[in-house]
């Protein structure tokens, strides 16, 4: 591609890289591959100018991204916030997959299941850990009161939930 009529297209006359696509007749990616290899520095947003059907341009365009410079909304000024910092928040409890409630714990960044910290609430210093579960002694995934909760091994686990199957 030459890069005069590059520079002339896109620099001096201020075709989009979609215009000067059809131009040459490539696609519009192989346009903004060449823009960069031929070292002509991209437009600032302020500058892109919106189509009309009918071949024109739009004038506000560039009023669209003068007014959106700053807005929290636009952009990733909120990417990456969980929990209650997250524009979004709704509340700490949620019901995952398998119907167990799970509650927003903000130190550890992550939902855990409400029958693992009322368990712990009702045997402090002891843990869950790897390879361990919280029982529903009845069975109903949303009661979880101490009285109702045990701890044991996942294996221990599917054999009771096998045998009471068949």
């Amino acid at each position: 591609m030459d890069e005069k009529l590059l520079h002339e297209l896109y620099v001096n006359r201020k075709l989009s890289t979609r215009e000067i696509a059809s131009i040459m007749g490539v696609h519009q990616t192989t346009v903004a591959r060449y823009l960069r290899n031929s070292g002509i520095p991209a437009r600032p947003k302020t500058e892109n100018k919106m189509p009309t059907p009918k071949g024109g341009h739009h004038s506000w365009g560039p009023a669209i991204s003068a007014a959106n410079k700053g807005n929290p909304k636009v952009g990733r000024v909120n990417a990456g916030k969980r929990g209650p910092d997250a524009p979004n928040w709704k509340g700490g409890e949620i019901v995952d997959d398998s119907g167990h409630i799970r509650i927003w714990v903000h130190e550890r960044h992550r939902y855990v299941p409400r029958a693992h910290l009322v368990w712990l609430a009702a045997h402090p210093g002891e843990t869950v850990g790897r390879g361990n579960v919280i029982h529903h002694i009845d069975e109903d995934k949303l009661n979880d009161v101490p009285g109702n909760l045990a701890k044991m091994t996942i294996s221990a686990h599917i054999r009771l939930h096998r045998s009471t199957r068949s």
